[in-house]
């Protein structure tokens, strides 16, 4: 039997830095950044991990940026149980679009999530890796329990080249002890055959080189070709009949605000730009005085960016902390651009 090959990616670094925001247009910025300091180069692939379902409609922009790989994990229960079965959990996405444009994405879905499967979440430095370090006494219990694992994962893809995700939030924080136990782990595996167990060959890798080994096999039209998909991975529910959608209903006072506070920290930054252009020094020290204000503006606005919040998936308590925060920052805010234009006039 040929080995089966499998890439480990690092999916989740654990890590949480916190960023102020810059408003609700940083991702243009961060294209912007990208063409300025890396000349005419696009990303191939498409990370998209830990949303709650994804459009066809992200997918025309993605063909359109010059993507054509995307990885994402979430979709619903019952559907991600029939593309187990079927041998599915990787496809062709071609969204259905008003110009009949043919736009060919390879979708991959990890078996699980975007983390570490059980056996191989090796930080345990926080709430969600508890796995012990692999090493000399427990290395051939642990690979025979994960290729077992592996085993079952190879089931639900079209070919032997499977992906693994390792990292997961908060729990990769240690880089080196989780290397050090994969390090152990992939030499052992790769050294010799188990016995009783299907043997594997593992390797680290990144989606690109999965990529270019997947047009080697002329998945997307060679003999292997994968199934196409036109519509969307939603409404999304996990379990089966908990829905996590509801992104452009659900909490509407709430994604009033996050909007109100985007159209507002624009302003300001233009305000703050127009005074340094023409060198209006009573305009700016209004604007120094407001700089704590601002701040805690910012930092508000970051934390309604996360995605339980910006969706409106957050517990109903969080969701009126959330709002409480928004408002009282959004007075001030008004308050003291009412103050700006009245000492301007």
């Amino acid at each position: 039997r040929i080995p089966s090959r499998v890439f480990f990616f690092q999916a989740e670094d654990g890590i949480r830095d916190f960023c102020l925001s810059r408003g609700l247009g940083d991702v243009y910025k961060r294209q912007e950044y990208i063409r300025l300091h890396f000349g005419d180069f696009k990303p191939w692939v498409s990370w998209q991990l830990d949303p709650f379902g994804s459009s066809s409609g992200n997918r025309i922009l993605d063909s359109d940026s010059g993507l054509y790989g995307l990885w994402t994990s979430r979709l619903h229960d019952d559907e991600k149980a029939l593309r187990k079965n079927e041998k599915e959990l990787m496809l062709v996405w071609n969204p259905r679009s008003t110009d009949g444009k043919r736009r060919m994405i390879q979708t991959n879905i990890f078996y699980e999530l975007y983390v570490a499967p059980d056996g191989l979440c090796l930080d345990n430095t926080g709430d969600y890796c508890h796995d012990p370090e692999i090493n000399e006494s427990n290395v051939e219990d642990r690979v025979q329990s994960i290729s077992g694992k592996l085993t079952t994962f190879e089931k639900a893809y079209p070919t032997n080249e499977i992906f693994l995700p390792i990292g997961n939030d908060f729990g990769f924080r240690n880089a080196s002890k989780n290397y050090k136990s994969l390090d152990f782990y992939t030499k052992h595996v790769n050294s010799k055959e188990p016995k009783g167990m299907a043997h594997h060959h593992v390797i680290y890798s990144l989606p690109t080189i999965y990529l270019r080994r997947a047009a080697k096999m002329n998945l997307l039209q060679g003999s292997l070709p994968l199934k196409e998909k036109n519509d969307d991975f939603l409404p999304y529910a996990s379990p089966s009949y908990e829905y996590w959608t509801g992104f452009y209903s659900s909490r509407p006072v709430l994604k009033g605000h996050i909007r109100e506070m985007g159209r507002a920290l624009t302003s300001y930054n233009k305000l703050t730009l127009a005074a340094l252009i023409n060198s209006n020094e009573q305009a700016l020290t209004i604007f120094e005085r407001g700089h704590s204000a601002l701040r805690s503006f910012e930092i508000t606005l970051a934390k309604l960016q996360h995605h339980d919040a910006i969706t409106g998936t957050s517990t109903l308590h969080t969701c009126l902390l959330y709002t409480s925060d928004a408002a009282d920052d959004l007075l001030c805010v008004d308050l003291g651009g009412r103050r700006i234009i009245k000492k301007k006039n």
